[in-house]
């Protein structure tokens, strides 16, 4: 995310809106202790609700999980999310890009 995605984002749309989705959550509860947060099992690495929301924190972005497996009101939520970001800097603070 830092040395390739970031970057790139931030010298082509500076002004863009960003909102970090953590997907397929129905996942993680198999992989990591409750409290920990630490994998306990798979071999994929997986990222904590507490560590993408770090990430979110520092690049001054908006976080999200998903689960489209059991969850589907969690993907409504990303892109409730999505516009709720683009309303709250206005329509013309920058464009909209889905990667």
């Amino acid at each position: 995310m830092y040395t390739q995605w970031y970057p790139e984002i931030r010298r082509f749309a500076p002004h863009a809106q960003l909102v970090i989705v953590g997907t397929k959550t129905d996942l993680r509860p198999r992989r990591y202790g409750q409290s920990t947060g630490v994998a306990t099992s798979g071999s994929h690495d997986t990222v904590s609700h507490y560590e993408g929301n770090k990430l979110a924190k520092e690049l001054h972005a908006s976080y999200v999980e998903c689960s489209a497996r059991y969850d589907h009101e969690s993907v409504n939520n990303v892109w409730k999310t999505m516009l709720l970001r683009w309303q709250e800097f206005g329509e013309g603070a920058g464009e909209c890009i889905l990667q």
